[in-house]
């Protein structure tokens, strides 16, 4: 079991950030995983459960013969950074046993411009994607391969494909799923398979023409509460209200089913807390404020809990949907995130890090009769503004170039003005 835990900057292919092979069983929960290859399950039983994976140079999570049982949920994958990056991967082992029985719930999948946000492949049976987000990728789930699927109740938008079904590999076959309850809208094509592949899409919103059999499907705007800000709640009057398959499991309100993945409330029953914006990492000066931002939805009154470090313990007071962290030191730095409850039950955000860095101190400074030159320390990824004024009595600051931090020293050289002197002062934005 793997829980609450940090796990970062590692970029190497094997062994993987997090391995499993051969396992009686892996629980993975409450992780933040950044700037990794991959994790890779192999013939293991595993639950992950209310992690962030981000910044990903391999497979987000790459399942190789996962068996029945296996589940994710309450996941947010994001930021493939590279070609050929899919945030979840069904794949088999080496001997070709292939996955099976997978359920994906409630994630929330997006930034894999390059590929897919779910790739199912390799002959895995029975996998299932339901309740999720997904956007801002190449193809949102694709099949392939002699893989089956069933997808239900997605919200799939943004992206190039929504479904993609094909042979990738010549003589395994084409890609195989039912489709129902799914919003598939503002992609470039809904979905596509080739000879190889059958998809039947039935009770769904999906823009554009089709060649796929299926029925009760519709076209049409599924007014999403704020598209723009990502909040695929569906506003009263939606279309997609109760127009899901009556055979489906009924709303959490007793209705019928709705398309998308987020079910509408109807009846007035307290709904729990969903989060509808995320708090967002911060890389701050020593010194200054820092304010984490919370927000959500669900039947008020909404009750919110901040907790930091490495076990999230809470935080005394920290009750609001901010945070505000004044005169930062060093020993802040950490992960930070909030539990959002009301009387139908709770919610834990994705982890947001605060990194606290000194403020850049000026040094090597000299003239050769051509250039003004000077040094400061860099800290990786860190946005730094070089400003000058000629003279003190300027009214401002002006910018003279940003720079990223690499974790060494920086040295600017500013060729030299008819000014007689001028003066210099990094900044962290």
């Amino acid at each position: 079991m793997v829980e609450d835990c940090y796990l970062h900057d590692y970029l190497v292919n094997s062994p993987a950030i997090v391995h499993a092979l051969r396992g009686a069983s892996l629980t993975l929960r409450r992780n933040h995983v950044q700037r990794y290859y991959e994790h890779l399950i192999q013939l293991t039983p595993v639950v992950i459960e209310d992690c962030l994976c981000e910044n990903i140079t391999g497979d987000g999570i790459d399942f190789d013969a996962a068996p029945p049982g296996s589940v994710i949920r309450r996941c947010a994958i994001r930021h493939g950074d590279v070609f050929n990056v899919d945030g979840l991967d069904m794949g088999s082992f080496t001997d070709g046993t292939p996955t099976r029985g997978v359920v994906i719930e409630n994630c929330l999948i997006y930034d894999f411009t390059f590929d897919k946000g779910v790739s199912i492949g390799e002959a895995a049976q029975n996998i299932t994607v339901r309740n999720c987000v997904i956007y801002g990728v190449q193809s949102g789930i694709a099949v392939k391969d002699s893989s089956v699927a069933t997808i239900s109740n997605n919200t799939i938008v943004d992206s190039d494909y929504g479904l993609h079904l094909y042979q990738k590999i010549a003589g395994q076959g084409g890609g195989h799923a039912t489709a129902c309850n799914n919003i598939i809208r503002g992609v470039g094509t809904n979905a596509v398979l080739d000879s190889l592949s059958t998809l039947t899409i039935s009770y769904s919103d999906v823009s554009g023409p089709g060649t796929y059999p299926g029925t009760n499907n519709i076209n049409t705007d599924p007014l999403f509460v704020n598209p723009a800000a990502r909040d695929y709640h569906l506003l009263p009057g939606s279309p997609c209200i109760d127009a899901g398959d009556p055979a489906s499991p009924s709303d959490p309100d007793g209705t019928r089913a709705d398309m998308g993945a987020f079910p509408y409330n109807s009846s007035g029953a307290p709904l729990p807390p969903t989060i509808t914006l995320q708090p967002k990492s911060q890389t701050v000066v020593e010194g200054s404020d820092v304010t984490f931002a919370v927000q959500a939805g669900g039947t008020p009154p909404l009750a919110y809990q901040w907790r930091a470090g490495w076990l999230h313990g809470d935080i005394p007071g920290a009750t609001n949907d901010t945070l505000l962290i004044t005169n930062v030191q060093l020993n802040a730095a950490g992960n930070y995130r909030v539990t959002v409850s009301n009387l139908a039950g709770s919610v834990a955000s994705e982890i947001a890090v605060l990194n606290v860095i000194t403020p850049p101190t000026i040094s090597g400074t000299g003239f050769d009769g051509t250039n003004i030159s000077f040094t400061f320390p860099s800290v990786t990824n860190v946005v730094y503004a070089i400003e000058y004024k000629d003279t003190l009595n300027d009214p401002a600051w002006l910018i003279l170039r940003t720079v990223s931090g690499n974790g060494s020293p920086f040295t600017l050289d500013d060729p030299a003005t008819n000014s007689p002197g001028r003066f210099y002062r990094v900044r962290v934005p």
